[in-house]
């Protein structure tokens, strides 16, 4: 976990965000009738419901209960012991504990008007740290644009393991861990729903830029299937131009994602091996994946995950892994795209709670089809109660040092991890 200040400038701009629109005077109804809209476009179990779940509509999402003040939060206690062999290093056995957990404060003193924090934070032999993943407010103007100020989490994209048409979130997918939750942007972001559309308007501040990021984005029902397509300035100046789409099948979900940008700041990497400015090319990003589920008993089913991403921004030549020593000469001090490899692939496969069994499993699978590294990882947990679980995972990198997935080369992490106390309340 990261360390937060709650100092920050960051914090204190949310913050403010979130206070300064509690002044404005909304409608009466926003809570009482959520948005028909939202219920069209986004009801069942679809795949674009569960990925962009932060982006349904807000009328939706503001509906309020009883409570005008509502604190929730989990903890847990986690102690892992961790071997790994390395053929060219020896390293000794490690253990790590760690108390962690979540505070959620959901203040909702009127119909029309709510404010959300979401804290993290964690404690461990060496300290403790917090971390703000949200603060925000919603309210709405005459019911009919829904609007959000603060630190909230954006994800535009559909894909499950890469995400090209993600450009708002500073906070991207993390391939080896799709599921983990994601620290909030600041923006303001409004909402006009409209029969089965949906469209978006956002205002980021870049305070590296002095200046702010500007997109709008639409997004459709057209039969079974979603689209989506939006267009994005950012404060530097970039160019994008996104497409997102879900179309179920017989099989499971399909997915695919397409970004066309104008302006990267990152270098290009020319056949003769030097850096170069392509400010002025048009660059392409495309993912297209699928996900599916099947029970395969009362309480158990198996899912599986599998995404290809062909990453424009990156390089066909793995110099950085062929010839290290020479990148990391070329590369020193200069800005270069944040993930090397052109072409990258990922596969998960999960088993849960088979024949009844309180145990479930996980495969996951990631290649750099440019520099030929892999990561495999292998989980199974137990978990006979609610208060105690156990996990055993095996980590195996493979592909030369410098590698995209094996940046030390050969390796294998074993971990046992055992969780005391995993409570929400």
């Amino acid at each position: 976990m990261q360390p937060f200040t709650t100092y920050s400038s960051r914090t204190g701009l949310a913050l403010t965000m979130v206070l300064a629109v509690g002044q404005v005077n909304a409608g009466d109804d926003v809570f009482g009738t959520p948005a028909k809209p939202g219920d069209d476009l986004f009801g069942g179990a679809s795949l674009v419901t569960d990925v962009i779940a932060n982006e349904v509509n807000l009328a939706e999402d503001m509906l309020t209960g009883d409570e005008v003040l509502n604190w929730s939060g989990s903890f847990a206690w986690q102690s892992a012991g961790i071997l790994i062999d390395q053929p060219t290093v020896e390293h000794d056995p490690q253990v790590q504990s760690e108390l962690s957990g979540n505070l959620k404060l959901d203040a909702r003193p009127s119909v029309d008007y709510r404010v959300l924090l979401n804290l993290d934070y964690s404690a461990t032999a060496d300290g403790s740290s917090s971390l703000l993943r949200e603060a925000f407010a919603d309210f709405d103007l005459d019911n009919q644009l829904f609007i959000r100020a603060g630190q909230q989490t954006l994800q535009w994209g559909v894909g499950y393991f890469y995400s090209p048409a993600d450009t708002l979130s500073q906070d991207s997918i993390d391939a080896n861990d799709p599921d983990q939750d994601r620290i909030g942007t600041m923006a303001a972001k409004i909402h006009k729903p409209k029969g089965t559309a949906n469209y978006y308007a956002y205002l980021l501040p870049d305070d590296t830029a002095n200046s702010y990021s500007i997109a709008v984005k639409g997004e459709w029902l057209l039969g079974s299937q979603e689209w989506g397509l939006g267009v994005v300035r950012q404060a530097n100046n970039e160019l994008n131009l996104v497409v997102t789409g879900s179309v179920p099948t017989d099989l499971g979900d399909l997915f695919t994602e397409y970004n066309l940008s104008l302006g990267e700041t990152s270098l290009g990497l020319s056949a003769a091996g030097s850096l170069y400015d392509r400010s002025d090319e048009l660059l392409q990003q495309f993912t297209v994946g699928m996900r599916a589920s099947q029970d395969i008993g009362p309480d158990s089913s198996l899912s599986l995950s599998g995404q290809y991403y062909y990453n424009g921004l990156g390089y066909t030549e793995p110099t950085w892994s062929t010839a290290a020593n020479d990148w990391q000469s070329l590369t020193l001090g200069r800005e270069v795209a944040e993930q090397l490899s052109q072409q990258l692939a990922a596969l998960m496969i999960q088993l849960a709670d088979p024949y009844g069994l309180p145990l479930s499993a996980s495969m996951l699978g990631l290649s750099s089809l440019t520099d030929g590294s892999a990561m495999l990882k292998s989980t199974v947990t137990l978990s006979p109660n609610d208060f105690v679980s156990t996990a055993l995972s095996v980590t195996t990198l493979m592909g030369d040092p410098g590698g995209e997935y094996a940046p030390m080369g050969d390796l294998s992490r074993y971990e046992l991890t055992l969780t005391l106390g995993s409570q929400s309340f």
